[in-house]
Parts: structure tokens; C-alpha cells; sequence
């Protein structure tokens, strides 16, 4: 028997994660195709079937242009949201690519696509699957970075950010359930390099 901590998320969990959606004009799943963002797509789709006063989504993938397996990796996820029904849009990070901080230029890049693409397709909510232990990840970066006490606040389960509501309704929840959720609904996800 799975413990707690490797337990697939459950559809009544699921549906009380997304409640903050209820009344929403419609709500924007960043999926990159990981076990994280894909269990957020699975999800969704189930809470979706069962609870249809949710609003409608559509699944956002960004594909930075820095690695060529990314394109692959936007059709995959494409191919999995149509399959669940939901529509989805690629976006790519045009221009020329910065030499350094690389990491920090491309979430910056991320962010303002996905925000950019919601306001686009009238979408005035961005979920993000964030998890427990990427809440842990960063407290443990910024502390090593030197941050005061408010650098070290964790990520916010939501916030609005230049009129999107911003979701990480999955901060409470270990990766190991969200690959539980994935296995479970018999599916593979692709590793970040």
C-alpha cells in the first residue's frame, strides 16, 4: 500500500485545489510536460468532467528555443491536452538569447508569456504547478543567496499579477503524488534536463 506521502492526489482533493476558480472567466494550466504540470493537466481535465461549473482552460506550453527536444516536448503535451479534451497553444521565446543568467531570463520570459497569453484568450487566471518541494527548493536557494526575512517568504498559493490571479494550488503536495497521479492515469512524463 502507497503511503500518504506517494499517493495519487484524489478527485475531492483536486476539485477543493481548484475551487479559487469557481466564478473565473477562464483559467490558463502551464504544462511543460513534466510529472508536475502534467498531473495539473490530468487533473484539471477530471475536476473538469465532474464539476463542469468550473471555468474552461486552456493549456499553455512555452518552449524557450534552447533546446532542440523542445518543440517534441510542446506537441507531446499538445497531443495529451487534446486527448483530455482541452485546448492548448504553444508559445515560443523569440530573439536573441542572453549569454548569462540564463535560468533567471528564461522564468522571466516564461512569466510574461503565460501572462501575455492569458490576457490574449481572455483567461484571468494562470495556474502553476508548484509543489512542496519546489516550495523547500527555493526557501533553500534564497537562504544560500543571502535573503533577508522577506526574500525567504515562501511562494504564495495566489496572487495577482498584473490582473491574472495566479494559482499554485499544489504547494501543500509532495512531487511523489503528483507522479503518483500521472501513473495512475497510465501516463509518462518527460524529464527536465
Amino acid at each position: 500500500m502507497a503511503s500518504a506521502e506517494a499517493a495519487p492526489v484524489s478527485p475531492d482533493e483536486a476539485l477543493s485545489a481548484f475551487s479559487p476558480t469557481l466564478g473565473r472567466t477562464g483559467v490558463a494550466l502551464a504544462v511543460s510536460g513534466g510529472a508536475d504540470s502534467l498531473s495539473l493537466l490530468h487533473l484539471w481535465a477530471d475536476a473538469r468532467a465532474s464539476a463542469p461549473q468550473l471555468p474552461r482552460a486552456v493549456v499553455l506550453t512555452v518552449d524557450h528555443g534552447l533546446r532542440a527536444e523542445a518543440a517534441a516536448e510542446a506537441d507531446f503535451v499538445a497531443g495529451v491536452a487534446t486527448a483530455r479534451g482541452l485546448a492548448h497553444r504553444t508559445l515560443t521565446w523569440e530573439g536573441p538569447k542572453p549569454a548569462a543568467n540564463l535560468q533567471a531570463e528564461a522564468r522571466t520570459a516564461r512569466r510574461r508569456l503565460l501572462l501575455a497569453a492569458a490576457a490574449d484568450l481572455g483567461l484571468d487566471t494562470l495556474i502553476l504547478a508548484h509543489h512542496a518541494d519546489d516550495q523547500a527548493e527555493t526557501f533553500l536557494s534564497r537562504l544560500a543567496r543571502g535573503s533577508g526575512v522577506v526574500g525567504l517568504a515562501a511562494m504564495a498559493k495566489a496572487r495577482l499579477d498584473g490582473g491574472v490571479l495566479v494559482l499554485r494550488p499544489f504547494l501543500d503536495w509532495p512531487k511523489a503524488r503528483l507522479e503518483a497521479t500521472i501513473e495512475a492515469h497510465g501516463e509518462t512524463w518527460i524529464e527536465d534536463p
